[in-house]
């Protein structure tokens, strides 16, 4: 039996058809996603989620945290986030203290923005009193440093107000503002504070003011604000400050409550004290302010939020948005 002669080889393709047959090849991988490393499109990166912005808090580097802190902060700005806020409490909280206490001014700021977030949405009142207890001696350490004050006395306006349980807790958060206002009157040697962190610290202070009844209020730590408040409108030269003390004075007369705000051997009557706030805050153009000493009314103000129109008749509405917008920037 003869062996049987092998095939001949196969016709070898042209270099042109390889070079086509190649490029066809290649568009076919792509079409399937499957592209070279040559031909690989660019594609977007899936967004991050809160959860791994939330691990960034735990890195090494302040800037990683910075970067960390902004990006929480846009997605609560944006949507509460509350079952995650609530199941991951701790950890916003903890590490949070821990950029403020480590971090640079920047990161500083930004975590108590964060805090003072965690404490408006947290719905639950053991979880955000325990935000309350625990940020109240840090801030009140911090104020006696400087750091950072203005946004210190916002996180403290906030902290305070959503997660005080009582009309005492109040009070001590508006005893630790009250002690800082004055601290530069009491001693000749040390540096006054700014105009920007004497409003700030008022607004704080007054914010909290708004949520307690006039009967609640204790008798003795207030005395001597309607004459401080009357001596910063009559002989301050910022307007910002003038604006604060006199909406101070004008929450303080809305309170009902007067004979706790006076200073102690008062000489001047109510009515005498009406014409003096009134004359000074004409001299000072705080005219909505001036319209209600002179009827005790408060000047209406409308606004829309969210397609909703809003009314607000009082002093201390007005009081409180004017807050938190501004905690809000």
């Amino acid at each position: 039996m003869t062996r049987r002669d092998k095939p001949p080889p196969p016709p070898q393709p042209s270099s042109s058809r390889k070079r086509r047959e190649r490029r066809a090849g290649r568009r076919r991988h792509v079409a399937a996603g499957e592209a070279d490393n040559s031909e690989q499109l660019p594609r977007p990166a899936a967004p991050k989620t809160i959860y791994s912005y939330l691990e960034g808090l735990y890195e090494r580097r302040g800037s990683d945290r910075e970067e960390a802190l902004a990006s929480i902060i846009g997605v609560l700005n944006s949507r509460l986030e509350h079952e995650f806020l609530e199941k991951n409490f701790a950890s916003f909280l903890y590490r949070g203290l821990n950029s403020f206490k480590k971090g640079s001014s920047k990161e500083k700021q930004l975590s108590l923005h964060l805090v003072g977030l965690l404490a408006m949405i947290i719905g639950y009142e053991d979880k955000v009193s325990e935000v309350y207890r625990e940020l109240l001696p840090v801030l009140s350490k911090a104020l006696k440093s400087g750091t950072t004050a203005v946004k210190v006395l916002d996180c403290l306006g906030i902290v305070a107000f959503f997660g005080a349980t009582n009309s005492e807790d109040i009070q001590n958060a508006m005893q630790i503002i009250w002690k800082f206002i004055n601290a530069d009157q009491s001693d000749a040697n040390e540096e006054k504070h700014s105009a920007a962190v004497l409003v700030a610290a008022i607004n704080a202070w007054l914010f909290l003011l708004t949520s307690l009844e006039g009967w609640r209020l204790r008798h003795n730590n207030w005395n001597g604000a309607i004459d401080y408040f009357s001596t910063l409108l009559l002989k301050h030269d910022d307007k910002l400050v003038c604006v604060a003390a006199s909406e101070a004075l004008a929450l303080i007369f809305e309170t009902g409550s007067l004979e706790k705000f006076w200073g102690e051997g008062r000489e001047r009557s109510y009515s005498h004290t009406q014409q003096l706030l009134r004359d000074s805050m004409v001299a000072n153009d705080v005219r909505q302010v001036v319209k209600y000493f002179e009827n005790f009314q408060c000047p209406g103000t409308s606004l829309t939020v969210n397609g909703k129109d809003l009314k607000l008749s009082s002093w201390y509405q007005k009081i409180q948005l004017q807050f938190l917008k501004g905690f809000f920037g």
